[in-house]
């Protein structure tokens, strides 16, 4: 029997873990997560205070991502001072109080991956979908999908997959939703297929999709920002007026670069700024031949 959290990636395992290593499981569990877990409360502690950057879309999608997988760990991290696998923890193996730890749980776990498909379809909108990207109330729309998606599953995995039977004057309840040892979904069992592995598979999927599109919108930028700079150069080298300046425009993420070339010597690099990539004027002035 198992009498601690054995390992973090027992979340993720659809069959038992070994428990010849579960003790040296656990120790590792404990430092990685404790430092995973400070990191997200850094994160936020960094995020937070800073107005400017908590006003861009990214951060906001970050501070909430990095929110709901705090939430996930720490309830993970602290489930062995209230549950024990020979049942004299403070909640009990299979009880009410547990089959809403086990929900609670799952539900963020969800969440945390929702909030997944919402970073990498913010990577799309920034590399593929520059121009025209704007969404009207994005965060009110992300929230409610990466909190709202969630919320059934872990009812139906309960509700449906837990039975009752009564024989003469004894009830009996088989749980296929709850594990043996912890308040988390069963192993090797239904529900985790269905509403745990299944969506986690999915979301890799998407997100896997929504990388190779971006990886080919950067790789269209590249192209397309060595043809501007190319022709650029040489139209600024060809033209024999001094005082004027030619611009192109180059959308870069969420950002758009403004790139002036002039008939100079050297050409000047951009200077950056928030919105903007812009060179700032030089002021020449004409020699007499």
């Amino acid at each position: 029997m198992c009498n601690h959290n054995t390992s973090f990636a027992v979340l993720m395992s659809a069959y038992e873990i070994d428990r010849g290593y579960a003790e040296a499981q656990s120790y590792v569990t404990w430092v990685l997560l404790g430092f995973s877990t400070i990191g997200l409360i850094l994160t936020l502690a960094f995020l937070l205070p800073a107005k400017a950057l908590r006003a861009t879309r990214s951060a906001k999608i970050n501070i909430c991502f990095t929110l709901s997988l705090l939430l996930a760990s720490l309830l993970f991290l602290v489930q062995d001072l209230f549950i024990k696998s020979d049942n004299t923890g403070i909640i009990k193996l299979k009880s009410v109080a547990c089959a809403v730890y086990a929900m609670l749980q799952h539900y963020l776990w969800l969440v945390v991956f929702c909030w997944m498909v919402v970073e990498g379809f913010l990577m799309y909108l920034s590399l593929v979908q520059v121009f025209g990207s704007h969404i009207s109330k994005y965060m009110l729309k992300f929230n409610l999908a990466a909190w709202g998606i969630p919320l059934p599953f872990p009812f139906i995995g309960y509700f449906v997959f837990t039975k009752h039977y009564s024989i003469s004057d004894r009830q009996f309840t088989q749980h296929d939703y709850l594990a043996d040892t912890m308040c988390f979904i069963k192993p090797e069992s239904i529900p985790f297929f269905a509403f745990f592995l299944a969506p986690l598979v999915i979301v890799i999927l998407i997100n896997i999709v929504f990388f190779c599109l971006g990886g080919q919108g950067y790789q269209k930028f590249q192209k397309s920002s060595g043809t501007i700079f190319g022709s650029g150069a040489n139209f600024a080298t060809t033209e024999k007026q001094p005082w004027e300046s030619w611009f192109s425009w180059v959308p870069v993420g969420s950002s758009v670069f403004l790139c002036p070339y002039r008939p100079l010597p050297s050409r000047q690099p951009c200077s950056i700024s928030s919105s903007f990539l812009t060179a700032p004027r030089v002021a020449l002035s004409s020699s007499s031949t």
